[in-house]
């Protein structure tokens, strides 16, 4: 049972270290990437969605790990509930803008295919629009709507990459990324992915 166990584990190194050997030497002639996206998002601290874009400028380092740069936008809508007074029924926006650092590593799965986790810090600046009302003397008072800084901080994100790369230089893909800020997942964000290497 032991060989077996230990055969398993030495195959299954191997071929980890050969899919990596490979996508290193097929990425040989490009050091640069570039990637964007646009698609889903989910807010799941405000119950809201909607939509997010990003670009991303990668290189390619000697260890065979990919070493990024994205600058990342997002618009959630929550549905307002009867709380909201008169606003009921209404769409409260959020704004967010990410800046993330990130680290990842390319593993081949089949030809011209490939899966790419990766881990990153991220700065995030976010916008909340105020609800136009005041409740003074148990009456409701309209006022301007008007958008206010919430929050600044820092945080993680983690992503995983599918590319199919269609020559050297073009691929296509989905991404699946995950942002964790003030100890809870923030954003779960799927978008279809284009990316040029040069």
């Amino acid at each position: 049972m032991k060989r077996i166990a230990i055969t398993l584990l030495v195959s299954f190194l191997s071929y980890s270290a050969t899919c990596f050997a490979q996508v290193d030497n097929e990425k040989q002639s490009s050091k640069y990437e570039f990637n964007s996206g646009i698609g889903y998002i989910n807010v799941p601290p405000a119950g809201s969605h909607g939509i997010s874009m990003w670009v991303e400028g990668s290189k390619h380092l000697k260890t065979g790990f990919i070493m990024a740069l994205k600058f990342q936008y997002a618009h959630a809508n929550m549905r307002l509930g009867e709380e909201w007074d008169y606003l009921e029924g209404e769409y409260k926006p959020d704004i967010f803008y990410w800046l993330v650092i990130s680290f990842s590593r390319p593993i081949r799965i089949a030809n011209s295919q490939t899966i790419e986790p990766g881990i990153g810090f991220l700065y995030e600046k976010s916008y909340s629009w105020l609800p136009p009302l005041e409740f003074r003397n148990n009456q409701t008072v309209v006022l301007n709507d008007r958008f206010e800084s919430v929050w600044e901080d820092l945080g993680l994100s983690f992503k995983v990459d599918y590319k199919y790369a269609f020559s050297n230089r073009v691929t296509l893909g989905i991404r699946a990324q995950v942002t964790y800020v003030t100890g809870m997942v923030e954003g779960i964000v799927v978008t279809p992915t284009f990316g040029f290497r040069f």
